[in-house]
């Protein structure tokens, strides 16, 4: 039996804006653009319900080009009754039967929306990169700036676990140092790379943030049931001090070897 699913909005993208989401959600659905934004602010919404994988599919990349997000539940199959024939057990009349008690399920298992998944990945300092993402979204560059990503580009990139985007920065700049010794190239022309590469990640940390934050939330909510996507983003997100500090301390290491090399040569 083909499985079925629930297509469920849950909110709108961080980088979006909640107006210009909410008209394109209420041209795809043929409804107000008020009532598409009301939909926005619940934490899941079913607009669908027990649909074939392939129709879901279409539904969610149709939801995503509004810039909404979209969800899909998997709806468990009901497993069929054996058919034994199993004797009634005989309860004492003097002793009642008790009551069947309905158990409030944790909040670990309701449903997780987008919009606490990213703060669950962002943790701390969560309401500043919302208040940057929120500005640039303003900003027909799309860019806010970060004083931390000026001042300590790849400490800060790596405190942020973005590790590719820190190993980009050492690399240029070990390109660079290398360049300078082997081919003699002028004092001033090392000093104007750092203070590009300072600058291009002062005005593009927030960006590459959000576009960082987006890829893993999107990647975690579609692997994962809400209880565990609750400790992975945990564990993915948030923040790593000791890496901060090892990519300094690598970089260190970068140059030190370099100047040895170049002083041998000599």
């Amino acid at each position: 039996m083909e499985e079925q699913y629930n297509v469920l909005i849950s909110g709108k993208r961080s980088s979006e804006d909640a107006n210009q989401v909410s008209q394109k959600l209420g041209a795809l659905f043929k409804c107000p653009a008020e009532q598409a934004m009301g939909l926005l602010s619940l934490q899941s919404y079913a607009v669908k319900t027990n649909v074939p994988g392939e129709m879901a599919e279409k539904y969610k990349r149709a939801i995503e080009d509004t810039g909404a997000v979209c969800i899909l539940e998997r709806i468990e199959l009901e497993t069929p009754a054996l058919d034994f024939d199993i004797a009634t057990p005989i309860t004492p009349a003097a002793v009642p039967a008790s009551p069947r008690r309905s158990m409030p399920l944790p909040a670990s298992t309701e449903s997780l929306s987008r919009a606490e998944a990213v703060k669950l990945f962002v943790g701390k300092n969560h309401e500043y990169f919302a208040r940057k993402w929120e500005i640039a979204s303003k900003h027909k560059n799309r860019q806010s700036w970060n004083w931390a990503a000026f001042l300590v580009g790849f400490g800060w990139m790596g405190y942020r676990k973005m590790y590719l985007y820190s190993g980009i920065f050492i690399a240029v700049i070990g390109a660079e140092t290398l360049c300078e010794i082997a081919f003699g190239f002028p004092g001033w022309l090392s000093g104007a790379v750092n203070v590009f590469m300072a600058c291009f990640f002062g005005a593009q940390g927030n960006t590459l943030y959000q576009r960082h934050v987006d890829k893993q939330v999107d990647a975690i909510l579609a692997s994962h049931p809400p209880e565990q996507a609750r400790m992975e983003l945990t564990r993915r997100g948030d923040t790593n001090v000791g890496a901060a500090i090892g990519l300094v301390v690598a970089l260190l290491v970068l140059l030190t070897l370099i100047a040895v090399v170049a002083g041998v040569q000599e």
